[in-house]
């Protein structure tokens, strides 16, 4: 499953302002510190560049690896589900008959649902992304992520 990827702009938006303020405000921090215990403009700068890029590769390297880990025990859930639809098809429809009854469905207005997942696997496994949610066209992509927030870091870090 590694092999699918996301592009969405939509999950972009998080690394990218969450990265623009984090490096507008403790670079700003910084900087602002600096400049009142001195007004050397070379060490004010000097020490923004270096609170900047090791802040920046921080991150990202932290975005990289909470998407990956995220990513990962999403791709474990279907993996799981796969094994017990080939191996305990009932038990998962059971499941999803459970949790839809829960949710006010009656088992008269399930029943049809449960006849055509019963007859597809493949049906099955979708519909059991969808409701944990764990669609793989909306994995997130690690590298993308930490790419996105690196870059949104030094732009906001040179605001």
């Amino acid at each position: 499953m590694g092999d699918r990827k996301n592009n969405s702009p939509i999950l972009k938006i998080r690394s990218l302002i969450f990265g623009i303020e984090d490096g507008i405000i403790s670079i700003w921090g910084l900087v602002l510190g600096v400049s009142v215990g001195t007004h050397d403009s070379f060490i004010v700068i000097l020490a923004g560049l270096s609170g900047a890029i090791p802040a920046a590769l921080s991150m990202a390297a932290g975005d990289y690896l909470s998407s990956k880990s995220k990513r990962e025990i999403q791709e474990s859930m279907i993996d799981e589900t796969k094994k017990n639809i080939a191996h305990n098809k009932e038990k998962v429809l059971g499941n999803l008959k459970r949790k839809y009854i829960h949710e006010g469905f009656s088992a008269k207005e399930i029943n049809p649902w449960m006849h055509g997942l019963r007859r597809s696997n493949k049906l099955l496994l979708r519909k059991y992304e969808e409701e944990c949610g764990c669609l793989p066209e909306t994995f997130e992509n690690p590298i993308s992520n930490a790419l996105t927030i690196l870059v949104a870091f030094l732009v906001g870090s040179l605001l």
